[in-house]
């Protein structure tokens, strides 16, 4: 943790929302990062145990959506009409703006 002074139940919800609010600003898994911190001292205090179920709920949110995208583009047929610009073409990609960046 970055703390340097020994940890109260003060300092320990202090650190447990930058935790928090860091998730916002650098990667979820600061969030994680929080939750396994923080998990055992949940019970000592509201204000712990609010940041880390937050934080487990956010976290798991945000490695859900990536996964579920990546199932959606994955298995979406290419001749859909969601694609833009369609992949696997033979040469030339047919899409709506496709027109702009070719000269048909």
């Amino acid at each position: 943790m970055f703390v340097t002074e020994p940890l109260t139940l003060e300092t320990a919800e202090r650190v447990a929302r930058r935790y928090f609010i860091a998730g916002f600003f650098c990667l979820p898994l600061v969030w994680a990062l929080n939750v396994a911190t923080f998990f055992r001292f949940r019970d000592k205090s509201e204000t712990i145990a609010w940041y880390v179920k937050y934080s487990m709920g956010l976290c798991l949110l945000a490695m859900f959506l990536p996964v579920v995208w990546y199932a959606v583009l994955y298995t979406m047929h290419p001749d859909s009409t969601l694609w833009v610009i369609r992949p696997h073409g033979d040469g030339r990609q047919q899409g709506y703006f496709a027109e702009a960046v070719y000269s048909v």
